[in-house]
C-alpha cells in the first residue's frame, strides 16, 4: 500500500478530469484523480473533511487518452490513517 492524501473535490469537474484529487506519496508526478472509492471503505467523500491521509491500493486507469491525460487512478483498496 502506498500512503497518500485525499486533498479534496474536484469542483469543476472538466471533460477531461475526475471527482477527487489525491497525492500519492514517494510516486513521481504524484497528483492525480479519481472518482470514487471502493465500496466498504468507511470514507465517505460527500460529507468528509479534507485533507485525508489514507493507505491505497491503487493502479492507473488506462483506458482512454482522458484517462491518462489526467493521471485518474482507480483505488482497489483504501485505508484511513489518524
Amino acid at each position: 500500500m502506498n500512503a497518500a492524501t485525499i486533498t479534496g473535490p474536484n469542483l469543476t469537474v472538466p471533460p477531461c478530469g475526475a471527482a477527487y484529487y489525491i497525492v500519492v506519496h514517494g510516486i513521481v508526478d504524484s497528483e492525480a484523480q479519481f472518482n470514487v472509492l471502493p465500496t466498504g471503505s468507511g470514507i465517505y467523500l460527500t460529507t468528509a473533511t479534507f485533507p485525508i491521509n489514507v493507505h491505497i491500493n491503487w493502479h492507473h486507469n488506462n483506458d482512454d487518452a482522458c484517462d491518462s491525460m489526467i493521471n485518474a487512478l482507480i483505488i482497489d483498496g483504501v485505508r484511513k490513517v489518524d
